[in-house]
């Protein structure tokens, strides 16, 4: 299968990927490893930087149709679905689990905006080069919807504000197990 956890900056997708990632077991496909090769390469939002996301993704997702085919998948992602690019990538996740021939199940973690902004100041969000910016985090939020397939059979939306990370991924692990829908 193919979990795609989304949702905005510091609500928590990294750390319930790294639990799930040790539980199932499964490939931690953290959207950081490409993004901050890309940043440190070009400026975010330029061509440049959208062509370079593009590009390495289509490698990644090449390699893992090669290299992959019996393991569990989890990617995470701050995918806004008012910007075309994102809705692309998310589209491609999808599509990969199709080429795989694995379920594809899209999660939207998502917390009150209180606790997202407490969540954005952990100390470990600098030591990983993390969007840490309080102002930057309420405009994404005045501003964008995280792109979520609310329709697919497997969507799961999980509202993390009370929840621990164990907890998140404890949710996230029993859903999984009634997922078996795969697209054609």
């Amino acid at each position: 299968m193919i979990l795609h956890i989304n949702g905005m900056p510091g609500v928590g997708k990294f750390t319930v990927a790294k639990i799930l990632a040790k539980t199932l077991p499964a490939r931690l496909i953290d959207n950081h490893l490409i993004i901050d090769l890309v940043v440190n390469t070009c400026s975010r939002g330029t061509p440049a930087y959208i062509s370079m996301i593009h590009e390495i993704t289509e490698i990644v997702h090449k390699t893992l149709i090669a290299c992959s085919a019996n393991e569990t998948i989890i990617f995470t992602n701050a995918l806004a679905k008012e910007i075309p690019e994102d809705e692309a990538r998310l589209n491609a996740i999808r599509q990969l689990a199709k080429k795989m021939k694995k379920p594809f199940i899209p999660i939207l973690l998502h917390c009150s905006e209180v606790e997202n902004t407490v969540r954005l100041l952990n100390p470990e969000r600098q030591n990983k080069g993390k969007l840490m910016d309080q102002e930057y985090l309420k405009n994404l939020i005045a501003n964008y919807k995280i792109a979520h397939p609310k329709e697919h059979k497997n969507a799961l939306v999980i509202d993390t504000t009370k929840l621990s990370p164990e907890e998140t991924a404890d949710r996230i692990a029993r859903h999984i197990t009634s997922c078996t829908f795969v697209e054609s």
